[in-house]
């Protein structure tokens, strides 16, 4: 909801690929479910604490408790936003599938078969 779009992009690299932004866009979201998911079991963990429920951190006991407080909620409780911070977040975390020297390779093949194609139309 926070992200801004403009500020993601102007830190990737030149040689971003739209295969690159689609990787981007999935590990933020990835990321937004872990972040997502940690706050539900606190707010789980917290609400079980509230009814008084002594439980093991960590038991299975715990978990399944947990689990059925998540399963009570409204499904719009459950959904998934992604964050400016998450974006920033996958963005550090991407590998470029193109080098800089495979970006100017394709580019001089795109500018040598362009010249191909457009004598070709005329």
């Amino acid at each position: 909801r926070d992200a801004n779009l403009a500020l993601v992009a102007v830190n990737l690299p030149n040689t971003v690929t739209g295969a690159d932004i689609g990787s981007v866009v999935s590990e933020a979201f990835r990321i937004a479910q872990e972040r997502t998911l940690e706050a539900l079991k606190e707010e789980g963990r917290n609400a079980l604490y509230e009814q008084g429920k002594d439980l093991h951190a960590g038991s299975d006991a715990e978990e399944w408790a947990i689990a059925a407080y998540m399963n009570r909620l409204p499904k719009h409780r459950l959904e998934v936003y992604i964050s400016g911070q998450d974006l920033a977040q996958a963005t550090e975390l991407l590998r470029p599938s193109v080098s800089p020297q495979e970006l100017q390779h394709y580019e001089r093949l795109a500018a040598q078969y362009s010249d191909v194609i457009n004598e070709e139309i005329m």
